[in-house]
């Protein structure tokens, strides 16, 4: 006489290796948000005496509506106007792209990024960015910004269309 009894299955127990790939996943998960998120409060300082250090200082001064400070790194003396700032300012982001360096002139490639709207929504914040130069020229020893993306214009430099 057979027996169609089959003996019975050990206990499950969870799969060691399933759980230690999900908690790897989300310490990454975390991490990249942490990234994300800390990655636009820093803010290095670049070298003032550097064409990328002068349109930084510069770009600061203009979001700051620090007419007076915006002065000081442009090559020609600022003509009569009326200063112009925007709160849109308040919503850019510049990125350093590039930098080219030919003799006494020098192009500072920048990614300028707007954001606007106040949510994300579904698709994320609303934002667009932009690729645009400054032009600088060296006058006894400094850099100075000749021309600028229209953003950052400051009644002295010529805006680059």
């Amino acid at each position: 006489m057979d027996d169609d009894r089959t003996p019975p299955l050990p206990p499950v127990r969870p799969d060691r290796t399933l759980l230690v790939v999900l908690l790897i996943v989300a310490a990454l998960v975390v991490v990249a948000l942490v990234v994300v998120l800390v990655r636009g409060a820093t803010r290095e300082t670049l070298d003032p005496s550097t064409p990328e250090g002068v349109v930084q200082l510069y770009s600061r001064a203009i979001i700051d509506g620090d007419e007076l400070a915006a002065g000081q790194y442009l090559s020609t003396s600022p003509h009569d106007c009326e200063f112009f700032y925007d709160d849109e300012l308040d919503n850019i982001r510049l990125t350093l792209k590039d930098t080219t360096i030919s003799g006494e002139h020098a192009t500072v490639r920048v990614s300028v990024t707007t954001s606007y709207g106040g949510g994300g929504g579904l698709f994320g914040n609303g934002e667009y960015s932009t690729d645009d130069e400054f032009l600088l020229v060296k006058s006894d020893d400094r850099w100075l910004v000749s021309s600028t993306p229209y953003e950052f214009d400051s009644c002295g430099a010529v805006v680059v269309d």
